[in-house]
């Protein structure tokens, strides 16, 4: 994983832990304190998120690739309809198992 990527995921994981364990809002968090927990400086946050909503949406865009790589795995798998069929079937409880404990 390069390590511009290990820093996004760990930015996206620290902003949704903060929602979490402060039950707040997407919209009560702010970048300053999001830099300030993260112990990074605000401008490195600020190249690599345009905004809070923007790493929300990167958070969805990890899950739905995820889900997306085992579906298409799964599908080329699958060498009759009822195999494809139970595929659907599994894949919501899939994205269930994806979707992190924060969501």
């Amino acid at each position: 994983m390069k390590v511009n990527v290990q820093k996004k995921v760990r930015i996206i994981r620290k902003a949704m832990d903060s929602i979490r364990k402060s039950d707040k809002t997407l919209h009560t968090i702010s970048f300053p304190r999001l830099a300030q927990e993260l112990e990074i400086p605000f401008s490195e946050l600020t190249e690599m998120f345009l905004s809070v909503e923007d790493i929300f949406l990167n958070e969805q865009r990890r899950v739905n690739r995820k889900i997306e790589n085992f579906l298409e795995a799964g599908i080329k798998k699958a060498k009759t309809a009822n195999e494809a069929k139970e595929l659907l079937e599994s894949a919501t409880l899939k994205l269930i198992d994806l979707l992190p404990d924060y969501s």
